[in-house]
């Protein structure tokens, strides 16, 4: 068994000399490098939320406000985009709407995926986008 492990171990530890010459040759010289620029892919990720999911986003958001949303206002949620997010919920029979602005909509979501355990990263740059129904947010890591 010592015999066979070493036989998969061995050629991992000990890189070839002719293999460590191909990697050295495939090196970026570091005299052209800007000592100041990380050198790091850029991650991005979009989720997709229905209306039924932004609603509950937002009315567990009220809640740890302090403040109160109706139990049935996603049937009455209007998502809209025009220089940014707009998002709304207008009452039955009024003309008045709650609106709600960017930053309370990207906290919302924020918590509601922290709730639901969905990975976002902290240092990640969040932007909303409205596509029909659904409201994205746009997580980009990295450069």
């Amino acid at each position: 068994m010592v015999m066979f492990l070493s036989a998969f171990i061995l050629p991992i530890l000990f890189i070839p000399p002719i293999l460590a010459t191909i990697i050295k040759s495939q090196e970026m010289p570091t005299d052209r490098l800007d000592k100041d620029v990380r050198l790091m892919p850029t991650e991005t990720r979009v989720l997709g939320f229905s209306k039924n999911e932004v609603f509950e986003a937002l009315r567990d958001y009220y809640i740890s406000t302090g403040r109160r949303l109706p139990p049935d206002g996603a049937d009455r949620l209007t998502l809209k985009q025009d220089t940014g997010v707009q998002i709304a919920l207008s009452s039955p029979g009024d003309e008045l709407a709650t609106n709600f602005t960017e930053n309370e909509v990207g906290a919302a979501l924020v918590m509601f995926c922290i709730r639901k355990r969905i990975p976002i990263a902290k240092r990640a740059v969040k932007s909303l986008e409205v596509a029909g129904q659904i409201l994205s947010l746009h997580l980009k890591i990295g450069s």
